[in-house]
């Protein structure tokens, strides 16, 4: 992502229908629908100030579907604390959510001018949390074992050089191998 293409994804605590200022406004307002409907305004103004950097205001930032006037909700949110008097996100608020985004922009910023400079290390060369371990060359340690093949034709190495018969190893032991009956 570079700082032209603004900032797709925002930031929202898990708990922010747990929040004391989202409860205030809830007690404020005793109607669930309302409640409802004036979240989704404060949420849609949030999420444009992300995406602008900026603070947007909530008459701006409200959604196309919501007809209704939203004057009544922006009081709402401004008397809970939600949105200064302008009917914006807070500008301190705005920049100790975005402080991080920017870095983070600025960081991705640095850090594509270096690959495409060519400075950068490559890929894995790094140190960091992050950093891709470098392979190490490892030896086999168990000694290759010739195919059967190779040990009948007597090719192999080791101490079954030359696969012997049955028959073989009988008559090397002064035996010699009962066959069976002849015909």
């Amino acid at each position: 992502m570079s700082s032209r293409d603004g900032v797709p994804r925002a930031d929202i605590d898990t708990g922010l229908f747990d929040d004391v200022k989202v409860r205030r406004l809830a007690r404020r307002q005793r109607d669930g629908a309302r409640t409802l409907a004036t979240m989704s305004l404060y949420v849609a103004t949030v999420l444009d100030s992300w995406a602008d950097d900026r603070p947007v205001t909530a008459v701006d930032a409200a959604p196309a579907w919501m007809l209704d006037t939203v004057d009544d909700m922006v009081a709402d949110l401004v008397a809970v604390g939600l949105f200064d008097d302008d009917g914006c996100v807070p500008v301190d608020t705005l920049d100790r959510w975005m402080a991080g985004v920017r870095n983070r922009v600025a960081a991705g910023a640095r850090g594509a001018a270096k690959r495409w400079s060519g400075d950068a290390p490559p890929l894995g060369d790094h140190e960091g949390p992050n950093a891709v371990p470098k392979p190490t060359p490892t030896v086999p340690t168990v000694p290759t074992v010739p195919s059967a093949r190779a040990r009948a034709r007597g090719k192999g190495q080791g101490p079954n050089d030359g696969a012997r018969s049955l028959k073989t190893i009988l008559r090397d032991m002064g035996a010699e191998p009962d066959l069976g009956p002849k015909p």
